[in-house]
């Protein structure tokens, strides 16, 4: 038979596990998230310097190899597309966008963009998505051990709150079956919260009725078996002289 202690035990546990799990799938969101909005202002803030510094060439956009090979060790690529026209790297709402001068940074698939208008076409710097997991690891994993600890936490909270809570009705029920063998239990210590103090006082004041109540008994039985006594001892002698032939 399951046990109070173990039910209060596994419903704290579960809660706190619960908890802990939603806690840290939030988290782990909002991190990947902030990461994702951190990499695009990055992206952004260097393709406005290229786009700068392009524009202040004799020919923007024309010396976009040298520039891709500086920048292959940040695995970042830049490249020419036209404002109008399909194009792989924008789509036409982007490409109105830039044809007004106002900048586009976004994301499509695993790629990282931020566009800037330069000399009629747009300078699209691109960057892998997968450059993020590696940013985010150091929050994920300083996540996962907060959420260890937190678990660790939870379960010693849960088993001294189950023992808080469970402890006092267990001495209640022991000293209940004591009641019932008809021996003296002692006062159930008042302790734990307003109900089991309440519970414990209560059976006290039980208890202590009941006692009165077997001692009255006791004093009734006895007094009345004081009482008996003599008749029962006189008709038990006369009884005797009649059998003996005395009367």
């Amino acid at each position: 038979m399951t046990t109070l202690r173990t039910r209060l035990l596994a419903a704290i546990g579960a809660t706190v596990l619960l908890s802990v799990a939603l806690t840290l799938a939030v988290a782990g969101l909002l991190t990947r998230a902030e990461v994702e909005r951190a990499a695009l202002r990055e992206l952004g803030h260097r393709a406005d310097v290229l786009a700068e510094r392009e524009r202040d060439t004799l020919l923007p956009l024309g010396r976009l190899e040298s520039i891709n090979e500086t920048l292959e060790s940040s695995e970042e690529r830049v490249v020419a597309a036209p404002l109008v026209g399909p194009t792989q790297y924008l789509d036409s709402g982007e490409q109105r966008e830039l044809r007004n001068g106002r900048p586009v940074d976004g994301h499509r698939g695993e790629i990282y963009y931020a566009a800037r208008p330069v000399a009629g076409k747009a300078l699209v710097l691109q960057r892998p998505t997968r450059l993020d997991a590696e940013t985010s690891r150091p929050f994920l994993l300083g996540l996962a051990a907060a959420g260890l600890a937190a678990l660790v936490l939870g379960g010693i909270a849960a088993v001294l709150l189950a023992r808080a809570i469970a402890g006092p009705v267990a001495r209640v029920v022991q000293a209940t079956k004591s009641l019932a063998a008809e021996r003296s239990p002692d006062p159930v210590p008042l302790e734990g919260a307003a109900e089991l103090r309440s519970l414990a006082a209560s059976f006290n004041e039980m208890a202590e009725e009941l006692a009165r109540a077997r001692a009255a008994e006791r004093n009734f039985l006895l007094s009345v078996s004081h009482e008996l006594k003599t008749p029962l001892t006189s008709i038990r002698g006369y009884a005797e002289a009649m059998r003996e032939g005395a009367i």
